[in-house]
C-alpha cells in the first residue's frame, strides 16, 4: 500500500490509487475507489461508465428493441411491466374535465395550471369525467 506513518499524520494524504493517483486520507474510502476501477464497463453507445451490476438492465432499458407499443400513444418500451406503468400513470382516470371549455386532464394539479392561464383558480373548476376506464392490455408483444 503506498502510505507510510509520515503521511498519516501529515496533510499528505494516507492512500494514492495506482490508478488514477487520486489521494484519499482514509486509508478503507481510497481502497474503495480503487476497486471500482475494476468493477465498471463502458457503454460505448452512452458514453457512460456503469457498475457491472447495472449493465444487464442498462442495456434492456436503454438499447434493446422496444417490443411494446402504447394503444393510446407513439412511446414504445422493452418490457410489458414499463408499458403498464405508462399506461397506468399516463392514460387511466380518473380524468378530470374542465368546466369552463371541456378540456379533459389527468390531474387536479393540471387543472389549477389549466385555469391559471386565463383566470383565477375556482374550486368548482373540474369535474371527474365519467366512463374513463380504459380496456385492460394485451398480454404478448405487438408485431
Amino acid at each position: 500500500m503506498p502510505y507510510s506513518a509520515t503521511s498519516i499524520h501529515g496533510s499528505q494524504p494516507t492512500y494514492r490509487c495506482s490508478e488514477c493517483n487520486r489521494g484519499f486520507k482514509n486509508v478503507l474510502l481510497g481502497y474503495l475507489h480503487h476497486q471500482e476501477h475494476f468493477s465498471r464497463v463502458f457503454c460505448s453507445e452512452c458514453k457512460v461508465f456503469l457498475h457491472k451490476n447495472d449493465w444487464r438492465r442498462h442495456r434492456q432499458l436503454f438499447h434493446a428493441e422496444a417490443k411494446y407499443e402504447c394503444r393510446f400513444c407513439p412511446a414504445a418500451f422493452t418490457s410489458m411491466q414499463a408499458l403498464k406503468k405508462h399506461v397506468h400513470e399516463r392514460h387511466t382516470g380518473p380524468w378530470i374535465k374542465c368546466k369552463k371549455c371541456g378540456k379533459i386532464l389527468k390531474t387536479t394539479y393540471g387543472l389549477q395550471r389549466h385555469v391559471c392561464a386565463s383566470e383565477k383558480v375556482d374550486e368548482s373548476a373540474g369535474e371527474i369525467a365519467p366512463g374513463t376506464a380504459l380496456p385492460p392490455l394485451p398480454s404478448g408483444p405487438s408485431s
